[in-house]
């Protein structure tokens, strides 16, 4: 029989069954330092994950143990020397593709016929603010109708973080800029919660048919993520003024009127 001694680097979360296989190569695994902690999804290449050492009893090449674990997976093991390995990490992590894996250490003696045991643990991986959050579109526009009451709701942005946590919480702002010369924040407002567009005030196609506003989402984590967004805002216009004459004028009729009639008198009497 081997014993089998696994020690984990801080911030390792693993899960272990209370049995083993059974065969020439067995034992009790002993877990020398487990921490509750996951393994953070940016880890360099090369981390240490966990370090393994095992033994057979028999002699000759019943003794003599291959341990490996399954392709694919961006794990590989290192035999410093003898009878001793170390798991490390073989390419980058990224807990939103893969949040977990599995990894099975089977131990193999090269005897006849050969005997192996094995045993798994679970790595889980920690988020790290490592995404930006996206708006739903790349853009937005929307029609308003003038003369809209304070307050009407004009639109809703919406954005997602493919992170957890704090890091996928947002809030939405807007960028101040100008509106024809007046802070645009003086037309609309933003919830900072559900990103609900109000208008402040009334708006007039007349004196403006179109603006636009940046909006901002971010992120509670650290380093703090954002994006931003144009919102085309179109004024409707309305039938909201009556026709004016404007040629010739009132006063200008009244005028022409009264000489014509004047001409009329003066030809009767003749």
């Amino acid at each position: 029989s081997f014993p089998a001694w696994l020690c984990f680097t801080p911030g390792l979360h693993v899960i272990f069954p209370e049995e083993l296989s059974l065969g020439s190569v067995v034992g009790n695994i002993i877990i020398i330092n487990s921490l509750s902690k996951m393994v953070q999804e940016d880890v360099e290449s090369g981390t240490v994950i966990a370090l393994i050492s095992i033994r057979d009893m028999d002699a000759g090449r019943n003794g003599e143990v291959n341990v490996h674990i399954p392709h694919g997976l961006p794990f590989r093991l290192i035999s410093p020397f003898e009878e001793h390995y170390t798991l490390v990490t073989d390419g980058p992590l990224d807990r939103e593709a893969v949040s977990e894996y599995t990894i099975i250490v089977t131990a193999t003696d090269f005897g006849s016929p050969p005997r192996s045991a094995q045993q798994f643990f679970v790595i889980t991986l920690s988020d790290v603010n490592d995404n930006a959050p996206l708006f739903s579109q790349s853009s937005y526009s929307v029609d308003i109708a003038e003369n809209n009451g304070p307050g009407a709701l004009i639109l809703t942005v919406s954005a997602f973080d493919q992170d957890l946590g704090q890091n996928a919480h947002l809030s939405f702002t807007i960028l101040e800029s100008e509106v024809q010369g007046s802070p645009v924040s003086s037309f609309v407002y933003i919830n900072s919660e559900n990103g609900n567009l109000y208008a402040v005030r009334a708006l007039d196609y007349e004196q403006m048919n179109v603006f636009w506003v940046q909006v901002q989402v971010r992120d509670a984590g650290t380093p703090v993520q954002s994006s931003n967004v144009t919102v085309h805002v179109f004024v409707i216009d309305e039938n909201d003024h009556s026709p004016a004459l404007i040629y010739p004028a009132p006063e200008r009729m009244w005028a022409f009127n009264c000489k014509a009639l004047v001409v009329t008198s003066q030809a009767s009497t003749e």
